[in-house]
């Protein structure tokens, strides 16, 4: 049978396979002002994918949603826009239609979801099947040009990702040159984002030079298949200039100029690259009037905000120039008039920014700069602490706040302490989004942001020494975290130690720093110590004492991966154990990969395994888990979707496949996965009620776990006497045989033997079971321990009977479900051993049935489970 929601799979911005949701912080209005201002700019250029892009945002999902509510009717305008030009425009290309047409009905299958006219949803479902049974590589590559345009729009950390795919779809249509264009413009984005490149700085890098010149190889090759394209020769100018080519750059700038002043449709990005370029070449008055030049419909937010920083510029020039006195104090930061006239220009082209765009937050932070050196410091200082406490920026543009806050000009709108707190949260967001750990865990912050950053680490170090002593201690505790978290141990722990003896230090902040260290360096021991002492410091910390246990345990854990031997493996399994119960997804995600190798190999590691799945699923559920974020081989799923996969295969397929065999043995097989599920679900209950109040929700768990394991077994013993005789027939149900010693609390071997070959002689005339059937059935019992008590329980767990001369403390050999409090925690180790003991019985008599009885097996059993009662 079809699954009905088939389509959920088919690419589109709402499949979870495109990872669109995960940049939440993103705001839906500027994206929306982003794809309007670049649609008005180029109604032609990567039309479609904008649109679709434009619908999507229309009815985004649940982390997107701030300020709007969704709107399905106008992401369907959107949708039949963009299908009317593709009709118009790539009538006789089938590639186009198909490819941008399985994206278009999947968004709409989306759009509807539940809701609307059942006969036009098949209709759509019906259209996106056809698509996708003649899909081919060249229909996927619009499908690969829609989502990497999607993901070209959401910051620099997806650039890559979406360069590869228009790479992709390059491959098939190498003179596509729209997507070759927005390939390049990514290429010159994150190399532009290294704040070296700014203003044509002619000192570059090997690596930035070599990713300018990949940037300007494609605009070249766009240049020379679609001559009269203007956009990309614009670009071609900016990316020249950034290789220090000034004339050549300046020559593609005027071209771009000339060549859309021919259009109807000024094309304001254009405009936008010819005046920055002029900018940087400082030829300020032929910056500005390119911009004033643009039609007032034209003049986006982006437009006032480079007027803007075209006077500003212009301002640090004339700042800077020789002879040029600039008179200021500790309240007015500047006198000149003409510096003043200047600034002031700049902030009023950037409030007319913000008035177009809300969202703009380069406008704001420079709003925020240019009040600071107009000496408006009170409106300047709200306006920072503002834009710090946003939490719908992008990570850089946050960097952006916080590193012009720093500026030793706006330093003094604040105390020492406020430069303390945003040094440290600086880094601290350089950490989290900017910086790359090598295999030994030492980190490296990226280019993007590596200059600032040492420059902040300096900063912080040289408060770590300031006059004051609550300001000097407080910015080492923030220097000791930094260290710690990029990998420096020894420092970090030298700076800790020499906080710990201070008066007023916060002792669980401290050693739980210490902790990380010890473990960073494989001092497991000590990083143990640390956690213990937590749990001991008044009040007790114990979410962060967890956290430590669970660093060690899971790198005790790693320690022995690659161990064979059976005492290696073992060590690993409880270590791992321990971390899952300590709240570590990482531990979760080690242990499911390997259980089904070592469930061909250790029975005392696959006793706990349903034991163990439960404590996963509450793991799950925690709201304070530990290394939810982890190194795993490219390509592998996201851990908690192959976490919960694997907790269904094991529970419910027993490891065999099963779908060739006779009915019998599969029935047998799904009722060993329901015994399973019963286990499972008593272990979750048992983990959520305390030892003491064993409800009536464990009680009923218990049974019904218990009643399957009989019924379970009884029917797989049947099946095998049936089977054994190789008889006709359906004789009456039979009952494992079991007979307690209850003195020694373990099975009597001698009577059980001798009442089980009787009593198969009785209930099968004629058939004399040979003695090595007998042995092989006894054996498969453990008949020599007190462990034996399991099976006990599992045939006596509604009566009453016991040996009277028992003491409390063993008084464990039945289960009586009528006593709803103070139950001994050893019944809990008999329902886990009933369940375990009898998958072995089962698992082997279902494997001897296959391999001895496999043309003989009928699908009968027994009519009712409760004659096995």
């Amino acid at each position: 049978m079809e699954d009905p929601d088939w389509w959920k799979t088919i690419p589109c911005h709402f499949n979870p396979d495109w990872n669109l949701h995960e940049q939440s912080e993103l705001d839906v209005r500027k994206l929306k002002h982003q794809v309007k201002d670049d649609l008005r700019s180029a109604p032609t250029v990567m039309r479609v994918e904008s649109l679709l892009y434009q619908a999507f945002l229309e009815m985004p999902p649940k982390p997107f949603f701030r300020f709007e509510l969704p709107s399905p009717q106008n992401a369907l305008i959107l949708l039949k826009e963009a299908e009317d030009f593709i009709e118009i425009t790539m009538r006789n290309d089938v590639d186009a239609q198909n490819g941008y047409g399985i994206v278009i009905n999947a968004l709409r299958m989306w759009i509807y979801g539940d809701r609307g006219n059942a006969t036009k949803r098949e209709k759509i479902e019906s259209t996106l099947k056809k698509l996708k049974f003649s899909q081919n590589k060249k229909s996927r590559a619009f499908v690969n040009a829609t989502h990497a345009a999607a993901l070209s729009r959401l910051g620099l950390k997806r650039c890559k990702e979406a360069m590869h795919l228009f790479e992709m779809a390059l491959e098939q249509f190498p003179n596509k040159t729209h997507w070759m264009f927005v390939r390049a413009i990514m290429q010159g984005r994150l190399a532009r984002s290294d704040r070296s490149t700014m203003y044509g700085n002619r000192n570059l890098s090997n690596t930035l030079k070599i990713a300018f010149e990949r940037e300007r190889e494609l605009l070249q090759q766009i240049k020379e298949i679609e001559p009269d394209f203007a956009w990309p020769i614009a670009y071609l100018g900016q990316c020249l200039y950034n290789l220090n080519r000034r004339d050549d750059a300046l020559k593609c700038i005027k071209q771009a100029i000339r060549m859309d002043k021919r259009n109807t449709d000024k094309n304001t990005d254009i405009a936008l690259i010819s005046a920055r370029v002029y900018k940087w070449d400082k030829q300020f008055s032929k910056s500005e009037e390119i911009l004033k030049s643009l039609p007032e419909e034209s003049k986006t937010a982006e437009v006032f905000f480079q007027l803007g920083l075209i006077y500003d510029k212009r301002a640090k020039e004339l700042r800077q120039r020789p002879g040029v006195k600039m008179n200021c104090d500790k309240n007015k930061l500047c006198e000149t008039l003409e510096y003043k006239k200047l600034l002031k220009t700049a902030l009023e082209y950037v409030e007319q920014s913000l008035e177009k765009d809300i969202c703009h937050f380069a406008a704001a932070n420079k709003m925020a700069e240019l009040r600071a050196l107009l000496a408006d410091r009170e409106r300047a200082k709200r306006m920072y602490l503002d834009l710090l406490q946003r939490d719908d920026a992008l990570p850089l543009n946050q960097f952006h706040i916080r590193r012009s806050a720093n500026l030793n000009h706006i330093k003094k709108l604040f105390d020492k302490s406020d430069v303390l707190d945003n040094i440290f949260k600086m880094l601290d967001l350089c950490i989290r989004n900017f910086t790359t750990f090598d295999e030994t865990g030492v980190g490296k912050f990226d280019d993007t942001v590596k200059n600032d950053a040492e420059i902040f680490l300096l900063d912080l170090e040289q408060m770590s020494n300031d006059d004051s002593y609550e300001l000097k201690f407080l910015a080492k505790k923030f220097l000791a975290q930094i260290k710690r978290r990029l990998g420096k141990y020894e420092d970090s722990i030298k700076l800790i130690l020499s906080l710990i003896d201070q008066p007023g230090m916060n002792m669980s902040e401290l050693r739980w720093n210490l902790g990380k260290c010890y473990c960073g360096l494989g001092e497991l021991d000590k990083a143990e110590g640390e956690a213990k002492t937590l749990t001991e410091l008044p009040p007790k910390r114990k979410f962060r004492a967890e956290e430590i246990y669970a660093d060690v345990y899971l790198a005790r854990a790693k320690e022995k991966q690659t161990s064979k031997d059976k005492e290696g493996v073992n060590y690993m399994i409880e270590n791992l154990q321990k971390a899952i119960n300590k709240g570590s997804i990482e531990a979760c995600y080690l242990y499911l990969t390997k259980v089904e190798h070592l469930q061909e190999r250790l029975c005392s590691v696959e006793e706990t395994i349903v034991q163990t799945i439960a404590e996963i699923e509450a793991c799950l559920e925690r709201s304070d888990n530990f290394h939810e974020k982890f190194d795993r081989s490219p390509g592998d799923r996201d851990p908690i979707d192959y976490i919960q996969e694997r907790i269904t295969t094991i529970l419910f397929h027993p490891g065999k496949t099963i779908k060739s065999l006779p009915g019998i043995i599969v029935k047998r097989y799904d009722s060993l996965s329901d015994m399973r599920k019963y286990l499972r679900d008593f272990e979750g209950c048992y983990l959520r009620v305390s030892r003491d109040s064993w409800n009536k929700v464990c009680q009923e768990a218990t049974k019904k776990v218990l009643t399957k394991a009989r019924e379970l077994l009884d029917h797989v013993i049947f099946d095998y006497q049936k089977e054994v005789r190789r008889k006709p027939g359906n004789p009456e149900v039979t009952k494992f045989p079991v007979h307690m010693d209850w003195n020694k609390a373990e099975v009597d071997k001698d009577l059980v033997k001798t009442k089980f070959k009787g009593y198969v002689e009785s209930k099968f005339p004629g058939y004399s079971m040979p003695g090595e059937m007998v042995t092989f059935f006894i054996e498969l019992q453990p008949m020599y321990s007190r462990d034996n008590l399991w099976l006990a329980a599992l045939c006596e767990f509604t009566g009453k009977k016991k040996h009277t001369g028992r003491d409390d403390e063993l008084d464990t050999h039945y289960i009586d479900l009528k006593v709803a409090e103070n139950i001994p925690y050893k019944k809990v180790d008999l329902v886990r051993r009933s369940c375990y003991e009898v998958e072995k019985i089962v698992e082997n008599l279902l494997s001897f049935l296959q391999i001895h009885f496999y043309p003989y097996i009928q699908d009968t059993a027994p009519s009712s489970s409760a004659a096995c009662l």
